[in-house]
């Protein structure tokens, strides 16, 4: 005989209590005398025989109801019973490999210790069964069933993995990958139960019996950097450049800690940071010297768990900012002199009937200043500018109409009549990118620039986000984003306002420039698309494009490429499982760029449900084929054996030792 739980079997120390009552709670006689107690002798020996064999017959009851009651918590069974053919059963089991089972605690790393359950599970199970391997990765092998052995020998090849799955798509996954033939189907579920993974499921009843066993982990305090956020659009060498880093602490108490900050793997700064429970934004800073493409590494002091210590990013320092405007031949020197007061723009004037088309290719920004051209070829060019990742910038000029071609070609509406009245700028949204680190602080009673003519703007199909507006809420400048650019369009003319004036228009055309340098992600995440995009200028003759890691090479691998246009987008989703910084290069191992990646943070938050909460949530959504199992390996093995046992030993138990507590009552009530 086996015992399903034998830690239950500790009860049958009870014993003792009824033993002691009957020793230490013996009835005291009172002394009567009598004159003559010969007629009394046999009566005195019937009554102590009687009451000495209550006494026994109460304790042995007494014991009894102990026993039985102990050895139904225990669950008796006999290996091997009922044992058949039909009893042959498959095993469905999920260990959960996420990063979050990396946490450790008194009794080792959660992940080593749902290996170990996996194992008492596999080493139960009868030879004839067939095991459901699932683990995070969610491989095509989930499939195919396979013997307690090698399910044993996959488990202990299994390795953490950044892919976050929840349950139900873990049970999803189980109900679809199952073969139609499998039966006597049971599903044990082995996680940390991060709050993420249990606590949305879908209530939808469960096709079969469900085991959940937690392996929690005890840290409940984790530090991690969440995220970060330059403050300048453009990063310029030789001039200082800082970036807004945000650190969680899950804990509960205040946390000193230490960061370290590295470009291109040298040592850029070291801060020491008090961290209060929550979120906590620190800048951090830095100098590059040369442009190009760059690599930064943050790592932060922390002690329970390793995998989010680190936080890669990248960035570009560019060479200059290619800066084209085409204008009538009556050309004004407006922008040409605004550009010329910074070295890092390139400024590059053109006619508009002497258009040169392939340098728009390398343009940071095309500005269309005063254009009267009505010419489908000149607009259609624009708009394949703005289609490809490009910022235009358009000024009206005398003929509206030349403009309505290029907005009625990305469906932005149209331009209408011209109004004259003289009106003052009344609202600027300085919350518009291109107005960070315009103005130090708000403006108090600002005196905004005027206007003398402004055209009408006839809202179309695409949304047109107005960045500032008149006083009659008239918009004056309008983003539109078109497919990968964005067209930051004027209702007037230049010399019909007063912001070049009022110094406004040269901080506007700076960030206009600026925000054209499309970065990309400083930074992606593992498991979510990337957003790498390269220039085909980049010493890119074909579309061969190879990747690796900065710290091994030897792990080089050829990411899906997507051409647009003159750009290639690079889609590494499917080959990056680490965190790190990876180099791009080109077929001739020249450099491209470089592509930062780091681990959800979602792993790195140490909330993980309770026992009691599962339970809770098991009863709340009505899952009557769902348990919580715990214990020690040895019972949970055993729990393996008694599946298909059908042994009822455990309800004789329960039937005997209410019997014997019947026999108790009768006893104490009858027997006098």
């Amino acid at each position: 005989m086996n015992f399903l739980y034998p830690q239950f079997l500790y009860g049958l120390l009870a014993i003792a209590i009824p033993v002691a009552i009957h020793l230490f709670n013996l009835k005291r006689y009172k002394t009567v005398y009598f004159s003559n107690n010969q007629f009394l002798k046999s009566v005195q020996e019937k009554t102590q025989s009687t009451s000495r064999l209550k006494h026994l017959l109460t304790l042995l009851a007494r014991i009894l109801f102990i026993v039985f009651l102990v050895l139904a918590f225990a669950q008796p069974y006999f290996p091997g019973e009922g044992k058949s053919e039909s009893a042959d059963k498959t095993l469905s089991l999920y260990l959960d490999n996420s990063l979050s089972m990396s946490f450790s605690s008194p009794e080792g790393q959660a992940f080593q210790r749902g290996k170990q359950k996996a194992f008492s599970i596999l080493e139960q199970a009868a030879p004839t069964d067939k095991i459901q391997l699932i683990s995070n990765d969610f491989k095509g092998t989930d499939r195919v069933l396979l013997s307690p052995n090698e399910a044993i020998d996959e488990i202990q090849k299994l390795r953490l993995s950044p892919n976050i799955r929840n349950f139900d798509q873990v049970r999803e996954r189980i109900n679809n990958s199952l073969p139609s033939g499998a039966k006597n189907n049971h599903r044990f579920i082995i996680s940390d139960f991060q709050n993420s993974f249990l606590q949305k499921a879908n209530s939808d009843s469960l096709k079969a019996q469900t085991n959940f066993l937690p392996v929690n982990s005890t840290y409940r305090s984790n530090v991690y950097i969440d995220s970060l956020a330059f403050f300048s659009p453009v990063r310029k060498a030789g001039i200082q450049d800082s970036a807004q880093i945000s650190i969680i602490n899950t804990g509960d108490e205040n946390i000193s800690s230490s960061l370290e900050l590295r470009i291109d793997g040298k040592m850029q700064n070291i801060l020491k940071v008090d961290l209060s429970p929550g979120q906590n934004d620190t800048t951090i800073y830095f100098t590059v010297q040369d442009a190009g493409p760059h690599y930064g590494i943050i790592q932060i002091e922390n002690d329970a768990a390793d995998f989010d210590n680190k936080f890669h990013f990248t960035f570009e320092v560019p060479k200059a900012f290619n800066i084209v405007e085409i204008q009538p031949q009556e050309s004004t020197k407006t922008i040409e002199r605004i550009y010329a007061t910074d070295e890092a723009f390139k400024y590059l004037g053109q006619s508009q009937t002497e258009p040169d088309f392939e340098s728009w290719k390398n343009a940071s920004a095309l500005i269309a200043n005063g254009v009267d051209l009505k010419s489908a070829g000149f607009w259609s060019e624009f708009e394949s500018f703005l289609s490809q990742g490009g910022t235009g910038i358009v000024f009206p000029g005398s003929d509206r109409e030349a403009i309505n071609l290029l907005l009625e070609k990305i469906g932005a509406g149209t331009l209408g009549e011209a109004d004259t009245t003289k009106k003052r700028v009344g609202t600027i949204n300085l919350e518009h990118p291109i107005f960070r680190g315009v103005f130090s602080k708000k403006p108090k009673d600002p005196v905004w620039p005027s206007i003398t003519k402004q055209y009408r703007f006839e809202r179309g199909a695409k949304p047109a986000i107005p960045v500032i507006k008149t006083e009659d809420d008239s918009p004056v400048l309008m983003e539109i984003e078109h497919e990968n650019g964005k067209l930051y369009l004027w209702t007037s003319a230049i010399e019909e306002t007063t912001f070049k004036q009022g110094g406004l228009l040269l901080p506007i055309l700076f960030e206009m420039a600026f925000q054209s340098q499309n970065a990309g992600s400083y930074y992606n995440t593992i498991g979510e698309k990337s957003n790498l995009t390269i220039n085909r200028t980049q010493g890119l003759k074909d579309e061969l494009v190879k990747m690796a890691p900065i710290e091994s090479s030897e792990n080089e691998f050829i990411p899906q490429i997507i051409p647009q246009g003159d750009k290639l987008l690079v889609n590494a989703r499917e080959n990056v499982t680490e965190s790190g910084v990876y180099e791009i290069t080109n077929d001739a191992d020249s450099l491209l760029t470089y592509a930062a990646f780091n681990y959800g943070s979602s792993e790195s938050e140490l909330s993980f449900m309770s026992e009691s909460e599962i339970e809770q949530l098991i009863e709340q959504n009505n899952w009557n084929k769902a348990q919580v199992l715990t214990g020690d390996n040895t019972s949970l093995g055993n729990f393996v054996s008694s599946i298909g046992q059908q042994s009822s030993l455990w309800k004789w138990c329960i039937v005997l030792a209410l019997l014997f507590l019947g026999i108790e009552i009768l006893l104490l009530r009858f027997i006098k």
